[in-house]
């Protein structure tokens, strides 16, 4: 892969070259759990939690935990190795029955809130720092997914 280190139009005070960087390089993987809808409720617990399906359809690139609504650990549900996700972690779906699998929603508004990631999702942590949005927004972007020839 020869790219390009320099772009041709350049934003005023940026000067330097591009960094490419492999995902493992930017992000540290963590937990996630296997419960099935059976498993979670909408109206009571103290763990929520963000279930593949709701990543492919109900949730946008950006999610918000104060605004959204999202299932609940069902209180007799006992979760063991498992991390509790911070305000600019990603989860992407790892399975989807279309051309979505892959997508992902970056988390905010956690504050005070306990979230994991469920179901066949793979959350993700960056071990550097983006501006709040940007990941949802860039990871789901179809440009790069025709840069890369993924679809037509």
């Amino acid at each position: 892969m020869n790219e390009k280190k320099t772009p041709a139009i350049r934003f005023q005070g940026f000067t330097d070259d591009w960094e490419h960087h492999k995902l493992g390089e930017i992000f540290s993987p963590l937990n996630n759990n296997t419960l099935s809808r059976s498993e979670l409720n909408d109206e009571q617990g103290t763990i929520q939690n963000v279930h593949y399906g709701d990543v492919l359809i109900k949730f946008g690139e950006y999610l918000n935990v104060k605004e959204q609504e999202i299932p609940f650990v069902n209180p007799s549900v006992m979760l063991s190795n498992i991390d509790f996700l911070q305000n600019g972690d990603i989860i992407f779906a790892d399975t989807a029955e279309d051309a979505t699998v892959g997508k992902c929603t970056e988390m905010s508004g956690i504050d005070g809130h306990k979230v994991v990631s469920g179901l066949h999702t793979m959350p993700f942590r960056p071990v550097v720092k983006f501006a709040d949005g940007y990941l949802g927004c860039y990871l789901n972007s179809t440009l790069q997914l025709l840069k890369h020839n993924k679809i037509a």
